[in-house]
């Protein structure tokens, strides 16, 4: 199975995180721009440590510098946002302890939601 079946796939099942290592980011990035449009209709956000969330006018530069945050803002969404999050770079905060908990809170909370949020991490 090629890697835009497996994550079409993944998509589907409503996993909450889905955590990518690549060193193709563009690439990985336009893929998952694409999927979100064509195979899960989902309002597509980006973030990074420097610029903040991209990819919706309201949100552009929320959470600058500012992982925690960036977990905030996927709890604070409205169940009905079918939303999918690519978070850069993320793994280089999982030493944190409150952005570990925050992540597995949130985790658990869009397992037993209803919720149609996808979350990647690359």
């Amino acid at each position: 199975m090629n890697f835009l079946n497996e994550f079409v796939l993944l998509l589907k099942a409503r996993y909450p995180i889905i955590y990518i290592v690549t060193n193709e980011e563009e690439r990985i990035e336009y893929l998952i721009k694409y999927c979100a449009k064509k195979y899960v209709v989902r309002t597509y956000y980006s973030w990074d440590f420097v610029d903040g969330y991209q990819g919706n006018p309201n949100d552009t530069g929320f959470a600058t510098r500012n992982p925690l945050e960036a977990l905030e803002l996927i709890d604070k969404l409205t169940p009905e946002t079918a939303s999918l999050f690519v978070l850069k770079d993320y793994d280089n905060f999982l030493k944190d302890f409150s952005v570990v908990r925050k992540l597995k809170n949130l985790s658990r909370n869009l397992k037993t939601q209803p919720k149609k949020y996808n979350n990647c991490f690359i």
